[in-house]
């Protein structure tokens, strides 16, 4: 199984991929964005300024305009042979949950028939003795989705019965912490030196896109596809700001 990661490190960013000249209002027919291969959302919220109600998107369209970001999307794309391979898209920042998730299949690609994806959540977090990451599936995000219908989208032709967009609310009954929360606090020893994460919280979550479905040599060929596929979380963010100085 591959694990191909289009976002970057650091600290994130939380900017639409659309920006400035590229409005997403509509026009006639009324389910067309003004411009095309823009998200289908009708307007979108900037979380820069950090109000603690975010939302985490990101746009999987590897063939737009020939540009630098979608030439660097089709690259790491080319990592895509397999089912089971997962494309993971965005970071859930530490301190946060994702209440909600929205995906949709705006474009999809005849060379795809058959290959369908559906989305997934990953923690992961630092081994202390072998010095290595581990990625570990969240399968409560996982059962959740499933008992809100959101089990798989079509990259190619849809068929009878399959779902252009999935969307849920993830619950919290207060009994336990939400799946999709995380945090970077450490257990320490004697000597403060770092020895293990201090729950089962600890790491950071990531969100993606499995592939469940197709055949090999059309797996293989996202990366030059003309789909669109447009995933949209809702976070709740905790935060506070401070003064140095």
């Amino acid at each position: 199984m591959a694990n191909v990661n289009l976002f970057r490190g650091g600290t994130p960013d939380y900017k639409g991929w659309m920006c400035e000249g590229q409005s997403a209002e509509y026009q006639p027919p009324f389910d067309a964005p003004h411009v095309p291969y823009t998200p289908p959302f009708d307007s979108h919220a900037d979380g820069a300024y950090g109000q603690g109600y975010l939302n985490l998107q990101f746009p999987l369209v590897p063939n737009l305009n020939d540009t630098y970001g979608h030439r660097w999307m089709q690259n790491l794309l080319k990592g895509v042979k397999n089912v089971n391979d997962i494309i993971f898209t965005n970071w859930v920042p530490t301190r946060a949950y994702v209440e909600s998730l929205y995906v949709e299949v705006t474009h999809t690609d005849a060379i795809l028939d058959g290959v369908y994806v559906t989305p997934v959540a990953y923690r992961v977090d630092w081994d202390f003795t072998t010095e290595e990451y581990l990625y570990k599936e969240i399968t409560a995000f996982t059962d959740e989705l499933t008992a809100a219908g959101m089990t798989q989208l079509p990259l190619g032709t849809p068929q009878d019965g399959d779902r252009r967009y999935l969307m849920a609310r993830l619950s919290t009954d207060g009994s336990k912490l939400p799946c999709t929360f995380g945090h970077n606090i450490v257990k320490r020893n004697k000597n403060g030196k770092p020895t293990d994460g201090y729950d089962e919280y600890f790491g950071t979550v990531l969100l993606g896109l499995q592939v469940v479905q197709g055949d090999a040599e059309k797996i293989a060929s996202i990366w030059k596809s003309n789909i669109a596929v447009w995933m949209s979380a809702k976070l709740m963010a905790f935060e506070g700001a401070t003064q140095i100085g």
